[in-house]
């Protein structure tokens, strides 16, 4: 394995978690799709996508067939001996957080009992702004004290029906982390994605989700509330600014709001 390749859990097998899945493998890492509904991983198995997208079709196929993707329903087995472990499940609902989703508390609390290793947790999950930090508590109320776990927030701006490339939509590779070594991991992470990272704090990063899900499905939202939820929040106004005139098309936020 190559020094940049990472053995990496991805948990659910929503568009994101599949997007997510199939796009790292197809970057050369070894990933792990991990979701307790076995009849969905069954078709998984057997090739049948539950999308119509034939490039990601194609990119799963080829995936599978070189070992480096693999469907499994076993958390014990999937998170064991990996370096990274993406949580891709379901968007909730506005109003639900990750401390009040009893399905998202369910994966955390699977994946915490079952590490046996130092690891970084990445969330590409839709959550409210400030579920960052119930997550975390998740995790710490069931992991064993002797592992470091790190966190980050990588928004996963995909549109419906994304090719494998918008596994990083845009000119940037968003990462929300606090910690240098982690972005260090990031950088490895998608070195061959040859896109720049743009690393900001967490509450900037799920503001950037945020205005990504409003602009997508054409909500409104007004430029002062942003500003607003920014400063709230301890987000960084000008990242989060930065981040979103970096998408394709554009989202420049003080002429779309």
């Amino acid at each position: 394995m190559g020094d940049d390749m990472c053995n990496i859990a991805v948990v659910g097998t929503s568009y994101v978690g599949l997007l997510t899945s199939i796009g790292l493998a197809h970057l050369g890492h070894y990933v792990i799709c991990i979701d307790d509904q076995g009849n969905r991983v069954n078709q998984l198995r057997n090739g049948h996508l539950p999308y119509d997208n034939q490039e990601l079709y194609k990119r799963m196929e080829e995936a599978v067939s070189s070992g480096r993707l693999t469907f499994i329903t076993n958390y014990a087995w999937g998170v064991r001996n990996v370096d990274i472990i993406f949580i891709a499940v379901e968007p909730v609902k506005e109003m639900e957080t990750a401390t009040g989703n009893a399905p998202f508390q369910h994966v955390l609390t699977q994946v915490a009992s079952h590490i046996k290793q130092d690891v970084t947790i990445i969330n590409r999950s839709s959550f409210p702004i400030g579920s960052y930090e119930g997550m975390k508590q998740i995790v710490h109320n069931h992991i064993s004290s002797q592992y470091k776990v790190d966190f980050v927030y990588n928004p996963a701006l995909i549109e419906g029906g994304g090719a494998v490339s918008s596994i990083a939509h845009g000119d940037h590779v968003i990462v929300g982390c606090e910690k240098k070594e982690t972005l260090f991991v990031m950088e490895s992470l998608y070195r061959r994605l040859k896109r720049p990272l743009l690393h900001t704090n967490v509450a900037s990063a799920e503001m950037i989700q945020y205005i990504w899900d409003t602009f997508y499905n054409r909500k409104s939202t007004s430029m002062t509330k942003i500003t607003t939820m920014c400063t709230e929040l301890h987000a960084n106004v000008k990242d989060v600014e930065a981040a979103m005139a970096s998408l394709h098309p554009p989202v420049y936020l003080p002429y779309y709001m």
